[in-house]
Protein backbone atom coordinates (compact mmCIF):
# COMPACT_ATOMS: atom_id res chain seq x y z
CA UNK A 1 0.00 0.00 0.00
CA UNK A 2 2.86 2.35 0.92
CA UNK A 3 4.67 1.69 -2.36
CA UNK A 4 1.48 2.35 -4.34
CA UNK A 5 0.92 5.63 -2.50
CA UNK A 6 4.56 6.61 -3.00
CA UNK A 7 4.36 5.86 -6.73
CA UNK A 8 1.14 7.87 -7.00
CA UNK A 9 2.74 10.85 -5.26
CA UNK A 10 5.74 10.67 -7.60
CA UNK A 11 3.45 10.74 -10.66
CA UNK A 12 1.62 13.74 -9.22
CA UNK A 13 4.94 15.48 -8.53
CA UNK A 14 6.18 14.86 -12.05
CA UNK A 15 2.88 15.99 -13.55
CA UNK A 16 2.91 19.13 -11.42
CA UNK A 17 6.49 19.85 -12.46
CA UNK A 18 5.48 19.31 -16.06
CA UNK A 19 2.55 21.69 -15.84
CA UNK A 20 4.92 24.37 -14.65
CA UNK A 21 7.47 23.42 -17.25
CA UNK A 22 5.20 23.43 -20.28
CA UNK A 23 2.58 25.95 -19.16
CA UNK A 24 0.26 26.07 -22.16
CA UNK A 25 -0.79 23.63 -24.87
CA UNK A 26 -1.78 24.77 -28.32
CA UNK A 27 -2.75 23.12 -31.58
CA UNK A 28 -0.22 23.93 -34.30
CA UNK A 29 -1.55 21.65 -37.04
CA UNK A 30 -4.16 18.98 -37.72
CA UNK A 31 -5.58 17.07 -40.63
CA UNK A 32 -8.49 14.74 -41.29
CA UNK A 33 -11.24 14.22 -38.77
CA UNK A 34 -10.32 15.54 -35.32
CA UNK A 35 -12.78 16.21 -32.51
CA UNK A 36 -12.27 18.10 -29.26
CA UNK A 37 -14.55 17.34 -26.32
CA UNK A 38 -14.66 19.97 -23.56
CA UNK A 39 -17.04 19.80 -20.62
CA UNK A 40 -19.00 17.09 -22.43
CA UNK A 41 -19.48 19.19 -25.57
CA UNK A 42 -17.94 18.66 -28.98
CA UNK A 43 -15.89 21.59 -30.32
CA UNK A 44 -14.33 22.40 -33.65
CA UNK A 45 -10.54 22.23 -33.67
CA UNK A 46 -8.67 25.23 -35.06
CA UNK A 47 -4.99 26.03 -35.52
CA UNK A 48 -3.41 27.92 -32.58
CA UNK A 49 -6.33 26.79 -30.42
CA UNK A 50 -5.46 26.73 -26.70
CA UNK A 51 -6.13 23.37 -25.08
CA UNK A 52 -7.11 22.59 -21.50
CA UNK A 53 -5.88 19.64 -19.47
CA UNK A 54 -9.47 18.43 -19.07
CA UNK A 55 -9.97 18.26 -22.85
CA UNK A 56 -10.41 14.94 -24.64
CA UNK A 57 -9.08 14.65 -28.19
CA UNK A 58 -10.53 12.11 -30.62
CA UNK A 59 -9.05 11.37 -34.03
CA UNK A 60 -10.64 9.17 -36.67
CA UNK A 61 -8.68 6.80 -38.93
CA UNK A 62 -7.62 9.75 -41.07
CA UNK A 63 -7.14 12.20 -38.18
CA UNK A 64 -3.84 13.66 -37.01
CA UNK A 65 -3.05 16.43 -34.51
CA UNK A 66 0.18 18.17 -33.41
CA UNK A 67 0.36 19.98 -30.07
CA UNK A 68 3.04 22.44 -29.00
CA UNK A 69 3.88 23.30 -25.40
CA UNK A 70 5.09 26.73 -24.33
CA UNK A 71 8.69 25.48 -24.02
CA UNK A 72 8.68 24.53 -27.73
CA UNK A 73 8.24 20.76 -27.37
CA UNK A 74 5.90 19.23 -29.94
CA UNK A 75 3.81 16.07 -29.54
CA UNK A 76 1.74 14.23 -32.11
CA UNK A 77 -1.56 12.40 -31.66
CA UNK A 78 -2.04 9.86 -34.39
CA UNK A 79 -5.09 8.36 -36.14
CA UNK A 80 -7.71 6.37 -34.25
CA UNK A 81 -6.97 7.87 -30.84
CA UNK A 82 -9.09 9.04 -27.92
CA UNK A 83 -6.92 10.81 -25.39
CA UNK A 84 -7.54 12.75 -22.20
CA UNK A 85 -4.98 15.54 -22.47
CA UNK A 86 -3.95 15.47 -18.79
CA UNK A 87 -3.07 11.76 -19.04
CA UNK A 88 -1.25 12.35 -22.32
CA UNK A 89 0.80 15.11 -20.68
CA UNK A 90 1.54 12.97 -17.64
CA UNK A 91 2.73 10.01 -19.72
CA UNK A 92 5.00 12.11 -21.90
CA UNK A 93 6.39 14.22 -19.08
CA UNK A 94 7.22 11.17 -16.98
CA UNK A 95 9.01 9.64 -19.98
CA UNK A 96 10.80 12.88 -20.85
CA UNK A 97 11.81 13.56 -17.24
CA UNK A 98 13.24 10.05 -16.89
CA UNK A 99 15.20 10.37 -20.14
CA UNK A 100 16.43 13.84 -19.23
CA UNK A 101 17.63 12.78 -15.78
CA UNK A 102 19.31 9.65 -17.19
CA UNK A 103 21.19 11.73 -19.73
CA UNK A 104 22.09 14.24 -17.03
CA UNK A 105 23.48 11.57 -14.69
CA UNK A 106 25.60 10.14 -17.47
CA UNK A 107 26.94 13.59 -18.37
CA UNK A 108 27.91 14.79 -14.89
CA UNK A 109 29.00 11.52 -13.26
CA UNK A 110 32.56 11.77 -14.56
CA UNK A 111 32.99 15.30 -13.23
CA UNK A 112 31.36 14.61 -9.87
CA UNK A 113 33.50 11.47 -9.55
CA UNK A 114 36.81 13.30 -9.94
CA UNK A 115 36.88 14.28 -6.29
CA UNK A 116 36.29 10.64 -5.37
CA UNK A 117 39.39 9.61 -7.29
CA UNK A 118 41.45 11.95 -5.14
CA UNK A 119 39.84 10.55 -1.99
CA UNK A 120 40.53 7.03 -3.22
CA UNK A 121 44.24 7.71 -3.46
CA UNK A 122 44.27 9.24 0.00
CA UNK A 123 42.30 6.46 1.68
CA UNK A 124 43.99 3.54 -0.01
CA UNK A 125 47.36 5.13 0.68
CA UNK A 126 46.83 5.07 4.43
CA UNK A 127 47.91 1.45 4.78
CA UNK A 128 48.38 0.49 1.16
CA UNK A 129 45.03 -1.28 1.26
CA UNK A 130 43.70 -2.70 -1.98
CA UNK A 131 40.77 -4.93 -2.78
CA UNK A 132 41.92 -8.17 -4.38
CA UNK A 133 40.81 -9.42 -7.79
CA UNK A 134 38.20 -11.65 -6.16
CA UNK A 135 35.82 -9.13 -4.62
CA UNK A 136 34.74 -11.61 -1.93
CA UNK A 137 38.27 -12.52 -0.84
CA UNK A 138 39.96 -9.34 0.26
CA UNK A 139 43.29 -9.55 1.98
CA UNK A 140 41.93 -8.99 5.50
CA UNK A 141 39.70 -12.07 5.74
CA UNK A 142 41.73 -13.59 8.55
CA UNK A 143 42.66 -12.20 11.90
CA UNK A 144 41.03 -9.80 14.31
CA UNK A 145 41.18 -6.04 13.79
CA UNK A 146 40.30 -3.01 15.85
CA UNK A 147 37.56 -0.47 15.04
CA UNK A 148 39.88 1.87 13.16
CA UNK A 149 41.18 -0.90 10.89
CA UNK A 150 37.70 -2.28 10.25
CA UNK A 151 36.44 1.20 9.35
CA UNK A 152 39.33 1.67 6.91
CA UNK A 153 38.37 -1.59 5.25
CA UNK A 154 34.78 -0.39 4.83
CA UNK A 155 36.06 2.80 3.24
CA UNK A 156 38.41 0.87 0.97
CA UNK A 157 35.53 -1.25 -0.34
CA UNK A 158 33.53 1.89 -1.06
CA UNK A 159 36.32 3.76 -2.80
CA UNK A 160 37.10 0.69 -4.90
CA UNK A 161 33.43 0.79 -5.99
CA UNK A 162 32.37 -2.48 -4.38
CA UNK A 163 29.18 -0.86 -3.16
CA UNK A 164 27.14 -3.92 -2.15
CA UNK A 165 30.05 -5.27 -0.11
CA UNK A 166 30.62 -1.83 1.39
CA UNK A 167 26.99 -1.69 2.52
CA UNK A 168 27.18 -5.16 4.08
CA UNK A 169 30.52 -4.68 5.83
CA UNK A 170 29.73 -1.17 7.05
CA UNK A 171 26.34 -2.30 8.38
CA UNK A 172 28.20 -4.96 10.36
CA UNK A 173 30.62 -2.29 11.55
CA UNK A 174 27.69 -0.21 12.85
CA UNK A 175 26.34 -3.25 14.69
CA UNK A 176 29.75 -3.86 16.29
CA UNK A 177 30.51 -0.19 17.02
CA UNK A 178 27.18 1.69 17.34
CA UNK A 179 28.97 4.73 18.75
CA UNK A 180 30.61 5.28 15.36
CA UNK A 181 27.44 5.01 13.29
CA UNK A 182 27.50 8.62 12.05
CA UNK A 183 30.71 8.27 10.05
CA UNK A 184 29.71 4.77 8.91
CA UNK A 185 26.32 5.98 7.68
CA UNK A 186 28.12 8.22 5.19
CA UNK A 187 29.67 5.16 3.51
CA UNK A 188 26.34 3.30 3.51
CA UNK A 189 24.44 6.31 2.17
CA UNK A 190 26.97 7.03 -0.54
CA UNK A 191 27.03 3.37 -1.55
CA UNK A 192 23.25 3.34 -1.91
CA UNK A 193 23.52 6.52 -4.00
CA UNK A 194 26.00 4.87 -6.36
CA UNK A 195 23.63 1.95 -6.98
CA UNK A 196 20.77 4.42 -7.63
CA UNK A 197 18.80 3.56 -4.49
CA UNK A 198 18.11 7.19 -3.67
CA UNK A 199 15.54 6.62 -0.92
CA UNK A 200 18.03 4.60 1.13
CA UNK A 201 20.80 7.05 0.26
CA UNK A 202 18.78 9.93 1.69
CA UNK A 203 17.85 7.91 4.78
CA UNK A 204 21.44 7.07 5.74
CA UNK A 205 23.01 10.36 4.67
CA UNK A 206 20.59 12.25 6.91
CA UNK A 207 22.04 10.24 9.81
CA UNK A 208 25.65 10.69 8.67
CA UNK A 209 28.43 12.84 10.09
CA UNK A 210 27.76 16.36 8.83
CA UNK A 211 31.47 17.16 9.00
CA UNK A 212 31.69 15.42 5.63
CA UNK A 213 31.11 18.36 3.26
CA UNK A 214 29.42 16.24 0.61
CA UNK A 215 26.70 14.83 2.88
CA UNK A 216 24.20 17.60 2.18
CA UNK A 217 25.26 17.73 -1.47
CA UNK A 218 24.47 14.06 -2.05
CA UNK A 219 21.17 14.35 -0.20
CA UNK A 220 20.16 17.17 -2.55
CA UNK A 221 21.49 15.27 -5.57
CA UNK A 222 19.47 12.21 -4.54
CA UNK A 223 16.33 14.34 -4.48
CA UNK A 224 17.22 15.72 -7.92
CA UNK A 225 17.77 12.26 -9.41
CA UNK A 226 14.43 11.20 -7.88
CA UNK A 227 12.74 14.10 -9.72
CA UNK A 228 11.83 15.73 -6.40
CA UNK A 229 12.88 19.15 -7.67
CA UNK A 230 11.50 21.22 -4.79
CA UNK A 231 13.53 19.33 -2.19
CA UNK A 232 16.56 19.41 -4.49
CA UNK A 233 16.31 23.22 -4.68
CA UNK A 234 15.97 23.46 -0.89
CA UNK A 235 18.99 21.21 -0.40
CA UNK A 236 21.30 22.96 -2.85
CA UNK A 237 20.32 26.44 -1.70
CA UNK A 238 21.01 25.40 1.89
CA UNK A 239 24.68 24.74 1.13
CA UNK A 240 25.36 27.28 -1.64
CA UNK A 241 27.00 29.87 0.63
CA UNK A 242 29.22 27.40 2.52
CA UNK A 243 30.16 24.79 -0.10
CA UNK A 244 33.73 25.00 -1.38
CA UNK A 245 32.78 24.67 -5.08
CA UNK A 246 29.99 27.21 -5.51
CA UNK A 247 29.92 26.79 -9.30
CA UNK A 248 29.08 23.12 -8.80
CA UNK A 249 26.11 23.96 -6.59
CA UNK A 250 24.97 26.74 -8.95
CA UNK A 251 24.98 24.24 -11.82
CA UNK A 252 22.77 21.77 -9.99
CA UNK A 253 20.46 24.56 -8.84
CA UNK A 254 20.06 25.56 -12.49
CA UNK A 255 19.08 21.99 -13.29
CA UNK A 256 16.66 21.79 -10.34
CA UNK A 257 14.92 25.01 -11.33
CA UNK A 258 14.69 23.76 -14.90
CA UNK A 259 12.90 20.71 -13.52
CA UNK A 260 10.47 23.03 -11.78
CA UNK A 261 9.90 24.94 -15.00
CA UNK A 262 11.42 28.15 -13.67
CA UNK A 263 13.64 29.10 -16.62
CA UNK A 264 14.36 32.55 -15.18
CA UNK A 265 15.87 31.13 -11.98
CA UNK A 266 17.65 28.43 -13.95
CA UNK A 267 19.37 31.02 -16.13
CA UNK A 268 20.25 33.12 -13.09
CA UNK A 269 22.20 30.26 -11.57
CA UNK A 270 23.87 29.35 -14.84
CA UNK A 271 25.27 32.89 -14.91
CA UNK A 272 26.79 32.32 -11.46
CA UNK A 273 29.04 29.52 -12.70
CA UNK A 274 32.66 30.62 -12.89
CA UNK A 275 34.12 30.60 -16.40
CA UNK A 276 37.06 28.52 -15.18
CA UNK A 277 34.75 25.87 -13.70
CA UNK A 278 34.44 22.48 -15.38
CA UNK A 279 30.67 23.00 -15.10
CA UNK A 280 30.72 26.18 -17.18
CA UNK A 281 30.34 24.55 -20.61
CA UNK A 282 27.99 21.78 -19.51
CA UNK A 283 24.51 22.08 -20.96
CA UNK A 284 21.40 21.30 -18.96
Amino acid sequence: MFNLLKHTLLIITILFSGILLYGEYNVISFSGSVELIRDGKSMEVTESMKLLETDTIKTEVNGFLTIIFSNGDEYEIGPGSEILLSQFISDNIEKDTSSWLSALKSKVSKIVGKSEAKELSAVCGVRGNEVGENRFKVYWETGEVDASEEYDRCRTLFFNRYYSEAIDMTSKFVADYPGQSEKANYIIGRSYFEVSNYDEAIKFLKEADKQEEDVEFYIALSYLYSADFNKAVDGFEKILSTYSDKSKIAYFLAISYKGLGDSRKSKQYLKKIDKDSEYFNLKI
